[in-house]
């Protein structure tokens, strides 16, 4: 898999995550999230991007049950804004999978505002709250954000981390077919990609620069 560059390790027992605030809002209604994940412990909550605070939980997240989650609660912890996850599950830890989440709220369908691909595939989605029209998610604020949990730690390793400030894009993006297999595509061609003001990529190219943004915009 790492062919077109490297991963970084995340163990749970270290409690250790990746963490920025912004310094400016991006655009809260339309955005995209794609990484690679190979899994280490399987069956415990774990956060691959989220933002937790004064009772407001917002997630991206596998599960203990090994599906895919995208989740919000609102600050009473009673009312959920989005709760969508997927029916298939994953839990090869041999394997990578490629996740790529989009979030368009401004579309009219509510079916279409949250859309899950795993290896370039979407998913079939067990939705109990669709986002509401034109909803604007705390992902993408000026609050927090943690890449590999703070309350759900990641057990196992990233790759290719990209954030899309501003559109819904495809896994075709991010991914190609090739030999048959599901591959990502380099990181020239990722670089060339238009980020919007909060998009980033993370490569994990420089062992002494973990978090190092090579989109272009240093975030």
């Amino acid at each position: 898999f790492v062919e077109e560059g490297q991963s970084l390790r995340f163990e749970d027992g270290d409690s250790a995550y990746l963490n920025r605030t912004p310094a400016s809002a991006g655009n809260r209604t339309t955005w995209t999230f794609s990484c690679w994940v190979k899994r280490g412990n399987l069956s415990t909550d774990q956060d691959l991007l989220s933002y937790y605070a004064s009772g407001l939980n917002e997630t991206i997240r596998i599960t203990s049950n090994n599906t895919i989650l995208r989740y919000c609660v609102d600050t009473s912890g009673t009312v959920n804004r989005v709760l969508v996850q997927t029916n298939a599950v994953i839990r090869d830890p041999s394997a990578w999978y490629h996740i790529v989440i989009t979030e368009d709220t401004t579309e009219a369908t509510n079916t279409d505002r949250v859309k899950i691909y795993v290896n370039g595939v979407q998913q079939t989605i067990n939705a109990t709250v669709w986002p509401a029209l034109n909803w604007q998610s705390y992902i993408n604020s000026t609050v927090p954000h943690s890449l590999g949990g703070t309350q759900g730690y990641l057990d196992g390793y990233l790759a290719n981390v990209a954030f899309i400030d501003g559109q819904a894009l495809t896994p075709t993006s991010f991914g190609e077919y090739r030999n048959t297999l599901w591959k990502p595509k380099s990181d020239t061609d990722i670089q060339a990609l238009t980020f919007g003001t909060n998009g980033f990529y993370l490569a994990f190219e420089d062992s002494s620069a973990i978090g190092d943004d090579t989109s272009g915009n240093a975030n």
